[in-house]
């Protein structure tokens, strides 16, 4: 690693034998040479209107050695996380014990055209220097004279804390959502690959001004769970995002049962009822219907969901798989601490728990869906006595060119009579 110090000289460096930390070095080097900056000597600034992204892809930001008296702090501009001290950490989380250089990692500084420079990532780090008596600290520069703004400082510091898992799933919503990003790029920064990740995306762009004023303003865990929930079932709909929050609130729904809801919502909004048809005796709104057999879906997936927490934990764990030997065996598994096994017996899980998510598309599973809600299922044979189910049009059915019977010389699938949700209202 190229070890340098830089003096109070912005343009001149000390230079520590063999690039140890000056603080170990007996002696140092006062050999002084001009500095040449990085743009000039990466050309990270080729064109006028290259990205951050690509400044910091074709750039190159060589380990150095800063003197933490030179350095400075504005946790309200350059420190993302919420709840932190006037020194820019959480207090509950400030770094303990012995400050051990390896492993730590580098901080990394932002130098300002007036030669002041600023702590963008590593506020408790460069907290625990200091309480520990160092007087250098590892850094990585980025200079505003080469291009980089007060808001990319602001930016890459931000991304740094994303990529390093730091901060919560709140903390990245609300980066996103004041951060013009678009899905490519943050897939290419590699923001968006793992959960608090990918769930403070869905939130901050594809949730409703309401639903996110909604999210930040809850305490509880499972509340904001649902509001990311609804953000990524039905992105961008304001309509059926007001209409999940009120399944929730006033109904008590699962999470899993109020997903499933919005899907068979956008389904039948989009369905041709015509080629899909249903009869439920004593029921007269679509509505009921749709959320008994929503509800009935969501029970049959709920011993998959706890399978897959299962599953996920002893794939994590060694030793940690809570199966019967019966229900291993039902998933292929044999030997509890093969990982190949676990990770296959979960991909069967997770297909499960796909097909009750969208119950209507496998002919078995919505059978089995429509007799766990206790509703009549009618066979095609069924049509022979066709003078049994003559009957009166029922009300939210589509009654064009209703003749009093069913019977559908073409239909090959099971017939099953419900409208479903009433689409037209968005329920």
């Amino acid at each position: 690693m190229d070890i340098r110090i830089i003096d109070n000289e912005r343009k001149n460096v000390v230079l520590p034998h063999r690039g140890r930390n000056p603080e170990s070095a007996n002696t140092v080097s006062k050999l002084r040479i001009p500095v040449q900056s990085s743009s000039q000597l990466y050309k990270i600034k080729e064109e006028k209107n290259t990205t951050i992204l690509e400044q910091l892809l074709k750039g190159h930001f060589p380990g150095q050695y800063l003197p933490v008296i030179n350095l400075r702090i504005d946790p309200a501009r350059f420190q993302f996380k919420a709840g932190v001290t006037e020194e820019g950490v959480i207090p509950e989380e400030q770094l303990q014990g012995e400050y051990i250089e390896l492993g730590t990692g580098t901080i990394i500084v932002w130098v300002e055209d007036n030669g002041d420079s600023w702590v963008v990532d590593g506020h408790h780090r460069f907290d625990f220097a200091i309480r520990t008596g160092k007087s250098f600290i590892p850094s990585q520069v980025i200079r505003e004279i080469e291009g980089f703004t007060e808001q990319d400082a602001i930016t890459i510091g931000a991304i740094s804390n994303i990529l390093n898992g730091t901060g919560n799933e709140e903390d990245y919503a609300r980066f996103f959502k004041g951060f013009d990003l678009s899905e490519e790029d943050a897939v290419r920064w590699g923001v968006l690959s793992r959960k608090k990740g990918k769930n403070g995306w869905a939130i901050a762009k594809y949730a409703s001004e309401d639903l996110y004023a909604w999210y930040l303003s809850q305490l509880d865990d499972e509340a904001k769970k649902v509001a990311v929930l609804l953000a990524q079932a039905a992105p961008c709909d304001n309509h059926l995002q007001r209409e999940g929050q009120d399944w929730y609130l006033n109904e008590k729904i699962t999470p899993q049962e109020m997903v499933i809801r919005i899907k068979y919502v956008q389904h039948r909004a989009g369905h041709d009822k015509e080629c899909d048809q249903f009869y439920l005796p004593g029921f007269e709104e679509g509505e009921i219907k749709g959320k008994l057999l929503t509800r009935a879906a969501a029970e049959l997936a709920s011993e998959y969901h706890h399978l897959k927490c299962v599953l996920r934990q002893a794939i994590t764990k060694r030793g940690s798989l809570v199966l019967t030997e019966a229900e291993a065996s039902n998933l292929g598994i044999t030997d509890r601490d093969n990982v190949g096994q676990l990770k296959r017996a979960l991909e069967e899980v997770e297909g499960k728990i796909n097909k009750y998510e969208n119950f209507w598309i496998d002919d078995e599973v919505r059978l089995e869906v429509f007799e766990n809600a206790g509703l009549r299922v009618i066979e095609p044979s069924d049509y022979d006595n066709q003078d049994s189910y003559k009957r009166e049009p029922q009300s939210g059915i589509n009654n064009e060119n209703y003749t009093g019977n069913d019977s559908h010389e073409t239909q090959s699938a099971i017939c099953i009579y419900i409208d479903g949700f009433n689409t037209e209202k968005g329920t």
